[in-house]
């Protein structure tokens, strides 16, 4: 624009707002210039994200991954996502499994968005004794939940959106341990005179997942899952499934 479109006039920002004194032809071309910009990046088109965190077997897996996909070109194919909330609904019920973890996201194109939820649990810890110093226990705050970042792409006015998202998934692993403020176990003590009673000692194990995934705006996919849990037991993996839909499409945009 400097050696272009404003060769014969002026500019000067305002705060974010940008000020061109020039002739009207060049008034003409820079409003063009704009409403080009706008058109491709769709600035105003705004979206619904739906995340969801799901704990399957090996079964369930198999039939999550049976879903027939539909849409056009093979690498732009997604699940209905209809489909999918009836086949989550449909899953068996087991003490072992853990909770669903669901979110609804409303955002502008290009904006990323931000999510946590979940819960925190006082748990006491011990430290490790010092020479020649005695620690008292202390008493912290573990959180649990799902946290996550997505940010949805749409260019060129199609329908087809990238999502780039991250996500980490938290959870509580809770052991009956009895121990003394130097971490000696108490389980094996003779006599066990004077010790402290046993307690639960809680810690926190988590999973992350994250990807860039490019699907139909209205259809679902599997961001990713897996299993990478320790010292936890269940036959359980997680899995994150995404969704978008339009609120405002490239075609209903006010000027």
């Amino acid at each position: 624009m400097r050696n272009g479109l404003l060769k014969e006039g002026k500019r000067q920002f305002h705060g974010s707002s940008l000020v061109i004194s020039a002739l009207p032809e060049t008034h003409a071309s820079v409003q063009k210039l704009l409403d080009l910009l706008q058109t491709r990046w769709n600035s105003r088109v705004t979206f619904r994200v739906y995340l969801d965190w799901i704990w399957l077997n090996q079964k369930e897996t198999e039939g999550l991954f049976s879903i027939p996909t539909v849409g056009g070109e093979r690498e732009l194919q997604g699940l209905e996502k209809a489909e999918v909330d009836r086949w989550i609904e449909k899953l068996g019920t087991d003490a072992n499994r853990p909770a669903r973890v669901h979110t609804m996201l409303h955002g502008h194109n290009g904006q990323t968005l931000a999510w946590v939820s979940g819960k925190q649990r006082k748990t006491v810890h011990y430290p490790k004794h010092q020479l020649n110093s005695y620690n008292l226990p202390e008493i912290t705050a573990i959180h649990s939940g799902a946290a996550c970042e997505v940010t949805p792409m749409l260019a060129h006015a199609s329908d087809t959106v990238t999502l780039n998202v991250r996500s980490r998934y938290l959870w509580h692993n809770v052991d009956d341990i009895e121990v003394d403020p130097f971490g000696v176990d108490m389980k094996n003590v003779e006599g066990k005179k004077n010790v402290i009673p046993s307690i639960r000692r809680a810690s926190v194990a988590g999973e992350t997942i994250a990807g860039t995934v490019r699907i139909p705006v209205g259809k679902a996919t599997i961001v990713g899952g897996g299993s990478g849990i320790e010292n936890r037991v269940t036959d359980y993996q997680l899995y994150l499934i995404a969704a978008t839909e339009f609120v405002s499409p490239p075609k209903a945009r006010g000027k």
